[in-house]
Parts: C-alpha cells; sequence; structure tokens
C-alpha cells in the first residue's frame, strides 16, 4: 500500500488531503497565530518558498486558509471554515 497522492484537480481536493501532509499542517498551525505574507510563512520552513506556494494553493483550495490581496494568508481553521465545517457534519 502506498501513500496516496494529492489530487491535481482542485475539484477532487478534500480537506483530509489537504491535512494528510505534514508540512501543511505545520503551516496551519503557524497561521493559527495571525495572518501572515508568504514569505514569512517560507522563512520558517527548510524548503524552498514555490513548494510553500504549492502547499499554499492547496490548503485555499481546500478552504482551510484565505490569501487577502497584499499576500497575506489567513488560517481559516474550526468553525469558520466551510471546509470544517462540512466534514462534521457529515
Amino acid at each position: 500500500m502506498g501513500n496516496a497522492r494529492v489530487s491535481d484537480n482542485p475539484d477532487e481536493r478534500d480537506v483530509f488531503q489537504a491535512l494528510a501532509d505534514p508540512t501543511r499542517r505545520a503551516i496551519l498551525t503557524l497561521l493559527q497565530q495571525g495572518s501572515q505574507p508568504v514569505g514569512g510563512i517560507a522563512r520558517g520552513f527548510p524548503i524552498s518558498r514555490p513548494a510553500i506556494s504549492r502547499h499554499l494553493r492547496i490548503l485555499r483550495e481546500a478552504d482551510l486558509v484565505t490569501e487577502t490581496i497584499g499576500s497575506r494568508i489567513t488560517a481559516t481553521c474550526g468553525s469558520t471554515s466551510s471546509a470544517i465545517s462540512n466534514v462534521m457534519s457529515k
């Protein structure tokens, strides 16, 4: 049994796929302290900024984070996330 790969199709992506990666979970933990620019998020990880941007895209597509004008990223975890609410209601 191999690791499941996150779908490249945003319509097939769900909150569980987004949360399956430890880097994405760490990003969400970081964002619980408040919104941050992408560069600030990237500085906290030993991977490239483009890799962080890909992780953020997956989190955005799963409705776990939002991006505002000026490239600040905010976590929408917990009850404010429609993705989390949808999962919890099933």
